[in-house]
């Protein structure tokens, strides 16, 4: 079976679906990833203080300001990968309030996560001109370290 198993590390519960699976022998088509291919917003507890209408004035670290520590981390201006993420981890970054890195790898359909990131943000981002934004996605520092984390190896850039 060559499959992924996606997870920095992987979750216990995906490990037993994986098990499950092999079992079976009903396997997935060869590439897939055994995960839930939905952005991990859709899980994340946080999503409930997210305003019905997101719009990013900032754009932050999560060192470099005091976060609330039920809020959706867009919703306070930090960076969070939870819109281009996959699911499956049980959100356990969020629990302890640290926002999605991306470990998930991409959501499915997604062939450059970076590039799927820097649009989601992009299109919320409060900026009537293009010198406001390039100042808001300038509060993200390294970008491209930040975006291709844990999938540089298969970005297009």
């Amino acid at each position: 079976m060559d499959c992924y198993l996606p997870g920095c590390p992987p979750h216990p519960d995906l490990v037993v679906d994986m098990f499950n699976v092999l079992a079976s022998g009903d396997l997935p088509p060869k590439g897939s990833t055994l995960s839930p291919p939905i952005a991990l917003c859709a899980y994340c507890e946080r999503n409930t203080t997210k305003p019905e209408v997101l719009r990013i004035k900032t754009l932050k670290r999560i060192h470099e300001v005091g976060l609330d520590s039920g809020d959706c981390f867009l919703a306070q201006g930090i960076i969070c990968s939870g819109p281009a993420t996959r699911s499956g981890c049980g959100t356990p970054c969020m629990k302890v309030n640290v926002p999605c890195r991306g470990c998930m790898g991409p959501v499915g359909g997604v062939r450059d996560p970076g590039m799927r990131y820097i649009s989601t943000i992009a299109s919320l981002v409060d900026a009537g001109t293009d010198e406001s934004m390039r100042e808001v996605l300038n509060g993200m520092g390294d970008a491209a370290g930040y975006l291709y984390r844990f999938t540089v190896g298969s970005a297009i850039l």
